[in-house]
C-alpha cells in the first residue's frame, strides 16, 4: 500500500467529516428557523408553517441519526479495518520467518489466506461507506421535495400580492444573492486545513428578518457553518457577507409595513434550507473519492495473492513481505486519524445579526 494511499483515505476522511459536521450545522440552522404571526398575518401563516415543519422534521431526524451512524458505523470500520491489518502483519511474519528453512505450499496459503482476510475487511468498510452514502443520497432527495413544496407555498402567496409585487423581487434578488455569498464562503470553510484537528467548531447565525415591535422577529433565518478546523478568519468574513446583505434587505424595507416586510421576506425560510441540499453534495463528493481510493487497495491486494499465488520459491514469496510492512504502517496513520476525528468535541456559538 502506497503513502499516497494512505494519505489519500486520511484526507477524504477528513474531507468527508468536514462536510459531515458542515451539513450538521445547516441542519441546526434549519431546525432554529421560524416564523411569527403578526395580527395582520393572512391566512396563509398555517401553509407556511406547515411547510417548514416538514422540512425540520427530516433534519432533525438526520442531524441525530446521520451524525451517530457515521461516528458508530463509518469511522468504527475504519478502525476495524486497520486493526485487521495489524494482526495481519503479525500473522505474516511468523509465516515470512519460517520460510528460512525454504518454500512450503502450506505458508504459501496461509500468506494468501492472510491477505484474504484483510480484503473483507477492506470490503466491509466499502459496504458500510456505499451504505451510508446510499441513505444520505436518498434522505437529501426527501430533503429537496419538501424544500420545493414550502418554495412552491411562498411564491403562491407572494404572487398574490399585487401591490407589493416591485419589493417581493427586490427582497427575492437581494436572498438569492446573500445565498450564494453564502455558499461560496462556507465552501473556503469547508476546505480550510490544519495540521491537528483540535475540534469542531459550530456557529450558527440567526439572521432578523421583518423585526416586529418589541424586538422580536417575524421571521428568524438559521444560517449554520461548522468546521473540524479552526476558521476563525473564514468564518469572520461569512458573518460580514451576512451583516452586509441584511443591513441592504432591511433598508430597503424600510418603508413597510411589519406585515408587508414578512411577505417579501418569506424566502428567507428557505436559505438555510438549501444550505443543507449543498452539504449533502459536499459528503457524496468526498466518499465517491474515498470509495475509489478503497478499490485501488483492494487491487493492491488482489495483486499480492496474485504474486503469492504465482510464487514457486522461498524468495519470491518474501518480496511481498515488503507490501505487508508498508499496509501495516499506512493503516496505523490511518488509524489515528480515524479516532482524532471519532473524539472530536463539539464546540458550539450563535450569533444573532439584525
Amino acid at each position: 500500500m502506497s503513502d499516497s494511499t494512505s494519505e489519500s483515505i486520511s484526507s477524504q476522511l477528513s474531507t468527508s467529516l468536514s462536510a459531515m459536521v458542515l451539513l450538521n450545522s445547516s441542519c441546526q440552522s434549519v431546525v432554529e428557523t421560524s416564523i411569527s404571526q403578526h395580527p395582520n398575518t393572512g391566512k396563509w401563516y398555517d401553509d407556511v408553517q406547515s411547510g417548514l415543519d416538514a422540512v425540520q422534521r427530516l433534519v432533525r431526524d438526520w442531524r441525530l441519526s446521520g451524525n451517530l451512524y457515521f461516528n458508530q458505523a463509518l469511522l468504527d470500520a475504519v478502525t476495524n479495518t486497520a486493526t485487521v491489518f495489524v494482526q495481519a502483519k503479525k500473522q505474516a511474519d511468523q509465516y515470512f520467518d519460517q520460510l528460512s528453512s525454504g518454500f512450503d505450499t502450506t505458508i504459501q496459503n496461509n500468506l494468501i489466506s492472510v491477505v484474504n482476510g484483510t480484503l473483507s475487511s477492506v470490503n466491509a468498510f466499502e459496504q458500510i461507506s456505499q451504505e451510508y452514502n446510499a441513505n444520505l443520497n436518498d434522505w437529501a432527495r426527501r430533503v429537496e421535495e419538501a424544500q420545493q413544496r414550502l418554495n412552491h407555498i411562498v411564491s403562491e402567496i407572494q404572487a398574490q400580492e399585487s401591490k407589493l409585487q416591485a419589493d417581493i423581487a427586490l427582497a427575492n434578488q437581494q436572498i438569492a444573492d446573500m445565498e450564494k455569498q453564502i455558499k461560496a464562503d462556507r465552501e473556503a470553510i469547508n476546505k480550510a486545513k490544519s495540521e491537528e484537528n483540535k475540534g469542531i467548531f459550530e456557529t450558527v447565525f440567526g439572521v432578523v428578518f421583518a423585526p416586529f415591535t418589541g424586538g422580536l422577529s417575524l421571521i428568524l433565518a438559521g444560517v449554520g457553518v461548522s468546521s473540524i478546523v479552526e476558521a476563525e478568519q473564514a468564518v469572520s468574513h461569512l458573518q460580514d457577507t451576512i451583516k452586509k446583505s441584511h443591513k441592504n434587505i432591511t433598508t430597503d424595507q424600510a418603508e413597510l409595513s411589519d406585515d408587508q416586510k414578512q411577505v417579501v421576506s418569506l424566502k428567507a425560510l428557505l436559505l438555510s434550507v438549501g444550505t443543507v441540499v449543498n452539504d449533502g453534495t459536499y459528503i457524496t463528493t468526498a466518499l465517491e473519492a474515498l470509495q475509489t481510493t478503497v478499490s485501488s487497495i483492494k487491487q493492491e491486494a488482489d495483486s499480492v495473492i496474485d504474486k503469492l499465488s504465482q510464487a514457486k520459491t522461498a524468495d519470491q514469496l518474501i518480496m511481498e513481505k515488503v507490501w505487508f510492512d508498508a499496509a501495516l504502517e499506512e493503516w496505523q496513520a490511518i488509524f489515528e486519524t480515524a479516532e482524532t476525528l471519532s473524539q472530536a468535541s463539539p464546540s458550539i456559538s450563535r450569533v444573532t445579526i439584525g
